[in-house]
Parts: C-alpha cells; structure tokens; sequence
C-alpha cells in the first residue's frame, strides 16, 4: 500500500476502539482494500485481538476468527458474537463460541460469571446443531475442559454433556 503507513495512521485515528479506529482510517482511505488495512493495523498494534470487533463488522469474520485467536479478545465479546451470528454463520458463531469456553476456563475475562459459562456453552451447541456437528462438538468441549482445570470447568461438561440447543 504504497503511501499508506501504518503507525502514522493508527497513531492519527486512535480512537476508544480497534473498531472506531478502523472505520476512521476506512473513513480517511475509502478506496484502501479493508482486509489489507485491517491487517496492518492488527499486525502494528501488537494484540490482533482488539480488532475482532472491527474484523467482524467488516463482514471479513476470517480475519475476525484469526485475531480471536491470536490475541487476547475478551470472552463476553466472543460469546455476545457467538450469540448474534448463530442464524447468519453458524460456523462462525461456533469458532468463537468455542474460543470463548477455552479463554473463559483459561481465566481471561473480568468477573465472569455462571451466566457468562451457560450462555457460551448454549451458544456453542445450538450452533453445533445447526451445523449438523452436535456429538463432535459435546467431545471438544469434554476435551477442553479437561485440559483446563478451573473453577468453570464442571460447568462447561455439564452444559455441553447437555447438547443445550436455542439461543
């Protein structure tokens, strides 16, 4: 991207959020391709994680599933998206349902709750069950939590053990 810098643009465009950050420099640089800057900017800012927001409302939910992973995205933000793109992409729903329960039994996040742990499991399964993947997925997240030992941990198998369907 010839004359676009990225330090100098994420430093000019800061902004509260890796999303409003994102939709400034969009803003600044409407014919500029979004996968390419966001890119950038995640690779500069060194946590990819704060720019799942802006990934995901991009539409470019690879990026947004790539940064979730690589860095540090909170997991109330994964389950909340986990929740909302259940009809429109199951699978994505699920990759971040998914990545919430490991970040949650991980002990990411700021006082998590029960609720927290019973929205990501019901999340994870209803979207394994649109997909057609329920039994895998009830495996994964038995094997996840066995490798995770924490306070979450009973509650993830009982949840998931459940197949709980519905959002």
């Amino acid at each position: 991207m010839a004359g676009f810098k990225v330090t100098t643009e994420v430093t000019a465009n800061q902004s509260m959020t890796g999303l409003a950050t994102f939709r400034a420099t969009m803003k600044k640089y409407p014919d500029r391709d979004r996968r390419k800057v966001l890119s950038d900017l995640a690779a500069s800012s060194g946590d990819p994680g704060v720019w799942f927001a802006a990934a995901k409302g991009a539409g470019l939910l690879d990026l947004a599933v790539e940064f979730a992973r690589a860095g540090r995205t909170d997991p109330r933000t994964l389950r909340r998206a986990a929740r909302d793109f259940l009809a429109k992409d199951a699978q994505f729903s699920l990759a971040v349902g998914r990545l919430a329960i490991q970040r949650i039994l991980d002990g990411y996040g700021y006082e998590l709750t029960s609720v927290d742990v019973n929205d990501a499991c019901k999340h994870v399964m209803a979207a394994a069950h649109v997909r057609g993947v329920t039994s895998q997925a009830q495996a994964e997240m038995q094997t996840i939590a066995a490798e995770r030992p924490g306070m979450f941990r009973d509650l993830v198998v009982r949840q998931c053990s459940a197949g709980v369907v519905g959002n």
